[in-house]
């Protein structure tokens, strides 16, 4: 809902208590009604009512946090975090308050980006509720974003107890091995997922993943049954181009590429696709354009700098082949440290130049995501200062 829709209705709620004389209250709900019927609107995601609720409350002063909690709710929702947490730390999160309220601070500090906020406070609510599968979710999502992929890992293990049939802590295990090059194992996760019956847009997009790792471990045969039950997009026609060349099916490939170009002419793993076939074929000019193209595309994908430095030296440009050849070495030696670095951001959870070192590598293997997310965990260790108030969280009370 946008914010004018949402004054609106603000609008539209005033003149009708206005002209009603307070008949809203007609219904005869007592104040632990209102606030059951919040709670009950929270779950079916009907804000307008959680906020109406939380009007209703406003007047009976033993129900102030309840009504505190629910207007906090309604902030969150409507994307409005720095605002709910003022609305969540006017009163003390004790009781049957008390997970909601947590619950709900630990998102508004995540949306701002406060993540170690946001861990701590999800991490009390796991430790309070052992069987709380949406804290684990949390505190999953959280270690990724700071790229203590073990911790994360361990995370998905309780969510996966927990919630047995879920594919997203499989889907998510399977993005995290697949970005650390462990690719036998992230088969096993995206299987897994596929096999917990995500929806079919999830879906799609998990089977072009398990490709693209089959591929990576070099289980053509499999990726290409993968590849199968996938649509026919350009991304996952190159995937089976990629594994037709491997299979050593140039002709079968170069269909495949001719099919791609009228989709997408710039496709990446076609263009690498492409240059192989006009150099196997002896066109060394023809292959240069395409080659360049596909590293340019992905400035780790050594095997085509290998190609266009072969390419170069065929047609007499030796010193420019030469160039291409210490790129390649170079981009082996980027990907040997990145491995190196992953693992000493596990080790170091709150280091930040560390966090921003990974990113700054990222950027120079063409990782864009990858150097997003990296960044952004570097700048979420800056932010450990401590809460006051109650959002400070005090123990819990019985």
């Amino acid at each position: 809902m946008t914010i004018s829709r949402v004054r609106s209705v603000f609008i539209a709620v005033v003149l009708a208590t206005a002209v009603g004389g307070g008949l809203w209250w007609s219904s005869g709900d007592s104040p632990k009604q209102q606030f059951q019927l919040g709670l009950d609107a929270v779950t079916k995601g009907d804000w307008e009512q959680v906020r109406r609720s939380a009007d209703r409350l406003k007047d009976h002063a033993d129900f102030a946090a309840q009504e505190h909690l629910l207007r906090g709710i309604f902030l969150l929702k409507i994307r409005r975090p720095d605002a709910a947490l003022v609305e969540l730390a006017k009163f003390e999160p004790i009781g049957e308050l008390r997970e909601p309220a947590l619950m709900s601070a630990g998102e508004a500090m995540y949306s701002l980006d406060r993540l170690a906020d946001a861990q701590r406070l999800f991490g009390l609510v796991a430790s309070e509720h052992p069987g709380h599968v949406e804290s684990h979710r949390w505190l999953a999502s959280i270690a990724y974003d700071l790229g203590a992929f073990d911790q994360a890992m361990s995370e998905l293990d309780i969510v996966l107890r927990l919630a047995p049939n879920d594919y997203r802590p499989h889907l998510l295990k399977g993005h995290m091995l697949t970005d650390t090059d462990q690719f036998a194992t992230a088969i096993k996760e995206y299987t897994a997922a596929l096999e917990a019956g995500p929806p079919e847009p999830i879906a799609q997009e998990t089977l072009s993943s398990l490709a693209a790792v089959q591929i990576q471990n070099r289980q053509y045969s499999a990726a290409m049954a993968t590849l199968a039950r996938a649509e026919r997009t350009a991304p996952n026609l190159a995937l089976q181009a990629e594994c037709e060349m491997s299979l050593g099916r140039p002709e079968a490939a170069a269909e495949l590429v001719t099919e791609i170009r009228a989709i997408n002419p710039d496709e990446p793993v076609m263009l690498k696709i492409l240059g192989r076939l006009e150099l196997d074929a002896g066109r060394p000019a023809a292959a240069v354009k395409p080659l360049r193209q596909a590293t340019a595309f992905n400035p780790r994908d050594f095997e085509s700098r290998h190609q266009l430095a072969q390419a170069l030296r065929l047609l007499g440009e030796t010193a420019e082949a030469d160039v291409e050849v210490k790129r390649a070495v170079k981009t082996m030696e980027q990907i040997g440290q990145l491995s190196l670095l992953n693992q000493s951001a596990i080790e170091r959870p709150t280091d930040v130049e560390l966090r921003l070192q990974i990113a700054d590598l990222c950027d120079q293997l063409g990782m864009k995501k990858l150097a997003v997310m990296w960044t952004k965990a570097a700048e979420s260790c800056r932010r450990f200062a401590p809460l006051e108030g109650p959002l400070a969280i005090p123990p819990a009370k019985d």
